[in-house]
């Protein structure tokens, strides 16, 4: 599985608070919309995302807004890349020491989550990272 962090900014409404829930839509017509969230005032949310067979690995997550009178929006979907490679454990920790030491924590927590995610699982895919910014654009709910 694959961490990854969406994080939706500069939305704004004057009927506060913003709520934020995130769906994975399917890569099919006849599937169905995975929840990956409730609604939420947490406008980031940290997931894993599964890697699958159909859709050529894509990924597609909908943020929707909504504020504290109901009105809501969708935001713009987000595509990416969801792949399974070999974990090379040396690159990884390079790469892990190489964050610690920028002080990038985020990149740092994601990395060590991913590699931990790995080894639990016995199963030798990479972690691979993506954070993941959307800006308030769109129709509906006052953002902008």
């Amino acid at each position: 599985k694959t961490v990854f962090l969406f994080r939706c900014v500069l939305w704004e409404d004057p009927d506060l608070p913003l709520m934020y829930k995130y769906q994975l839509l399917p890569n099919t017509d006849n599937g169905v919309k995975t929840d990956l969230c409730d609604f939420r005032r947490i406008e980031a949310l940290d997931t894993t995302l599964p890697a699958t067979e159909g859709g050529g690995g894509n990924a597609t997550v909908v943020p929707i807004i909504v504020d504290s009178l109901g009105a809501r929006t969708q935001a713009p979907p987000m595509s990416v890349k969801v792949t399974i490679e070999e974990l090379n454990i040396e690159e990884n920790l390079q790469k892990i020491d190489e964050r610690l030491r920028q002080g990038d924590t985020e990149s740092f927590s994601v990395l060590v989550t991913g590699a931990a995610a790995v080894l639990n699982t016995n199963n030798s895919a990479l972690i691979s990272n993506s954070n993941v910014t959307l800006n308030g654009t769109g129709d509906g709910g006052g953002q902008r």
